[in-house]
């Protein structure tokens, strides 16, 4: 007698599906993996360098944009030059943007632009050729003895100064007169004026201001001069 299997009560048929065994990774899916996670890297790498680059060049755009602004707000502003105000007399200066001309007589400030130099009309050339006058502050021995021979800033030149007009400003004249008297025998001496400037730079040294070298001149000349000046006529 044969035995019936016990069947559930819902009748169902239960079926067993068949799993996949997982298989173990092969060396070539493992190399094929890292290649794609290495270029995956440099991909990204690449668009946050790009991301980096936009940003940076951002910056430097805005920086040069305030730059060009500024710039030309610099240039669209009329240059001064302080006036001299000698007799109610106008000095006129050379605008830089469109060389145009003006006159002033009210003491303003100076752009620093090496370029830009103050000129005297022919009238006012003409008036100060009679006024003795000297300059406030040469910035070098050229310079005073320019002064000297030719005048500055359109005056008087000093040479031509009389005894009155030394006396004027006797102090300054003298000491300036150091410079001028040396120079002069250099002169005499077979040097040009700009080869007897270098020499008395070479004695007290090219960094010495004017003032300084004046000072030195008048102490040694209490000893008979610097010996490196005392050249003898060639």
């Amino acid at each position: 007698m044969l035995l019936a299997a016990p069947v559930p009560h819902n009748k169902a048929v239960i079926s067993h599906a068949v799993l996949p065994v997982a298989s173990k990774p092969t060396t070539k899916s493992i190399l094929t993996f890292c290649i794609l996670y290495l270029v995956y890297s440099l991909r990204r790498e690449q668009a946050d360098a790009r991301l980096e680059q936009e940003r940076q060049f951002q910056i430097i755009r805005g920086q040069m944009t305030r730059v060009n602004h500024n710039l030309v707000r610099f240039i669209n502003k009329p240059a001064h030059v302080i006036s001299q105000r000698h007799n109610n007399v106008a000095v006129t200066a050379l605008l830089p943007h469109n060389n145009a001309l003006i006159e002033t007589t009210q003491p303003v400030l100076v752009p620093a632009l090496p370029a830009m130099e103050v000129e005297v009309e022919p009238a006012v050339a003409e008036i100060r050729q009679g006024v003795a006058r000297l300059s406030t502050c040469p910035r070098s021995l050229h310079e005073l003895w320019r002064e000297y021979e030719f005048g500055a800033g359109g005056y008087k030149a000093a040479k031509d100064f009389t005894e009155k007009e030394r006396g004027a400003d006797k102090a300054k004249y003298y000491r300036r007169n150091i410079v001028w008297k040396k120079v002069s025998e250099l002169i005499r001496a077979g040097f040009s004026a700009d080869q007897a400037c270098d020499l008395i730079y070479r004695c007290y040294g090219r960094g010495c201001s004017v003032t300084k070298i004046i000072n030195e001149m008048i102490n040694d000349k209490k000893v008979g001069g610097h010996p490196g000046l005392r050249i003898a006529h060639r």
